[in-house]
């Protein structure tokens, strides 16, 4: 029993040395655990073919694959351009060895369309004296060049994509305030939201008549302190911590007054 129980050990580690996937491995691992100590060295085989028969069709397919790649490289780049007209240099030099007639009417027929030597050698693929031999007989080349077809009078430019305009952008423009407005009665709502109230043509007066009393601007005289415009500015003494605390309730008094938040 143990002799069976070692020789199962030393199989499973002759099969974990084999790079099978993981469904093949687990039914060759299986086999062992049932096998008698005689069949251990068959169901080693078996694995072992089953791996050569998994890498040959591994460098099958990927022998197939860097062919197609290849394949592709060449036809995608210059190297294909230089195989296929070498390739058909060659079969021109075939053809030429084997119906010099018919590569010879092709020269007469060239030459009478007015090719000249340049576009002979590059069409024939043969040299300038085998070219020279086979027009010994041929007519003469055509003095002028066949007339270029008239030109299409129709313009054939596509026409301008149309440019059609952006919206305008709605400029705000004031307007007066709603009644019960908070702004009422200020300078702002006279001045941007062309309020003409009663209470906003007031403050807009006392205000002209306060800068006035300042001077022109550069020349005002600093807020003093117990001010509102004095904490705005910075300050945080005890008066005007107060006045800024007494202004803002009186402001919240005043919206709740008129029922807003």
């Amino acid at each position: 029993m143990n002799n069976l129980r070692h020789a199962r050990t030393h199989a499973h580690q002759q099969l974990s040395a084999l790079r099978l996937p993981l469904a093949d491995a687990q039914a060759f691992s299986r086999r062992i655990g049932r096998a008698r100590a005689d069949e251990l060295p068959t169901i080693l085989d078996d694995a072992a073919a089953c791996e050569r028969t998994r890498r040959d069709a591994i460098a099958t397919k990927y022998a197939s694959l860097l062919g197609e790649a290849r394949s592709a490289f060449l036809q995608d780049t210059g190297i294909a351009v230089q195989i296929a007209e070498e390739a058909r240099a060659n079969l021109d030099h075939q053809r030429m060895r084997s119906d010099p007639e018919a590569v010879k009417a092709d020269a007469v027929r060239l030459h009478a369309q007015g090719a000249g030597m340049k576009e002979l050698r590059r069409t024939l693929h043969t040299t300038d004296a085998q070219i020279l031999s086979r027009l010994e007989n041929a007519p003469e080349k055509p003095s002028t060049a066949p007339s270029a077809p008239a030109p299409d009078p129709r313009d054939h430019t596509p026409e301008p994509r149309p440019v059609i305009p952006s919206k305008k952008i709605k400029k705000w423009t004031p307007a007066p305030l709603a009644e019960g407005d908070a702004r009422h009665g200020t300078p702002n709502g006279y001045r941007n939201y062309r309020c003409r109230c009663e209470p906003c043509s007031e403050a807009h007066r006392l205000d002209k008549a306060r800068r006035r009393q300042e001077g022109p601007k550069g020349t005002r005289q600093p807020a003093q302190h117990g001010t509102l415009s004095k904490y705005t500015g910075g300050c945080r003494c005890d008066d005007c911590r107060r006045a800024t605390t007494i202004a803002a309730r009186e402001y919240r008094a005043r919206r709740a007054s008129q029922g807003q938040n």
